[in-house]
C-alpha cells in the first residue's frame, strides 16, 4: 500500500448546479482552501477512489486536476482571502502583509 501524503485538488465546474455538487463532496473530502481549491489526505488507493467518484459527477466541459503536494512544498499566500488555517497545514506561516 503507498503512503498517505497531501493532495491537492483544484476544479472548474461549467454548470453551477454541478459546481454546487462537487464542492459538497469535496468539502466532505478535504480542507476548503480558497474558492475551488481542497487539500486532501491520503494515500493513492483513497485519492483514486475520490477521483472516480468525482468523475461520476463531472462532465467533459468541466476540469478537475488532482495534485500530489512535495512532501516540503513552498507557498506564500497574499490578500484577505487567506486561510490562516492552511499556513499550519503546510507548518509555514503566512506571508507578511503591509
Amino acid at each position: 500500500m503507498s503512503a498517505t501524503r497531501r493532495w491537492l485538488l483544484a476544479y472548474d465546474i461549467a454548470d453551477r448546479y454541478r459546481l454546487a455538487r462537487v464542492y459538497r463532496f469535496a468539502k466532505g473530502e478535504g480542507i476548503h482552501l480558497q474558492y475551488s481549491v481542497f487539500v486532501l489526505d491520503g494515500d493513492l488507493r483513497r485519492i483514486l477512489g475520490v477521483a472516480h467518484r468525482l468523475q461520476a459527477i463531472v462532465r467533459k466541459e468541466d476540469d478537475v486536476r488532482i495534485y500530489a503536494i512535495p512532501a516540503n512544498p513552498w507557498w506564500r499566500g497574499f490578500g484577505p482571502g487567506l486561510v490562516p488555517a492552511a499556513a499550519e497545514l503546510f507548518g509555514l506561516a503566512p506571508w507578511p502583509h503591509r
